[in-house]
């Protein structure tokens, strides 16, 4: 009897790990798919920064290792990247130093929008291991 339950148990997990990886590529390949087309979505550190930056979020898809250096602003929460300066590019504010990954999400979480962490996949990893789906251009 408990043999079986461990079974069951053991077959469930592994339908729902397959089920989620299922959803992660169909929204890789929704993401790609509209990038490709000139839709709304873009990919790529850059340009999924500046989307952030800009409150044009709907859903942040990005690596689940995804890792970058970068700075955001205490004063206008301005998200940058690369090594922290001695203060905010955008409003001269006191800049601090953070993990890129974790500010962007924080940011879309605020706007209240979508985070979509998914196993490294190739597609997206030719374009930094990030891009968005956005609300509008």
């Amino acid at each position: 009897m408990h043999d079986d339950r461990s079974r069951i148990r053991e077959a469930a997990h592994e339908t729902i790990q397959r089920y989620e990886r299922e959803e992660e590529q169909a929204t890789v390949q929704l993401l790609m798919a509209r990038a490709g087309h000139g839709g709304l979505a873009v990919l790529a550190q850059q340009e999924t920064l500046a989307a952030v930056n800009m409150a044009q979020v709907h859903k942040l898809v990005m690596h689940k290792d995804f890792r970058s250096d970068s700075w955001c602003c205490a004063g206008c929460s301005y998200i940058g990247e690369g090594p922290t300066p001695s203060q905010c590019a955008v409003c001269g504010g006191q800049a601090t130093t953070t993990e890129l990954g974790e500010a962007m999400v924080q940011a879309v979480l605020q706007t209240d929008s979508w985070v979509e962490l998914v196993a490294p996949d190739a597609r997206l990893g030719a374009y930094d291991g990030v891009g968005t789906l956005l609300r509008h251009k």
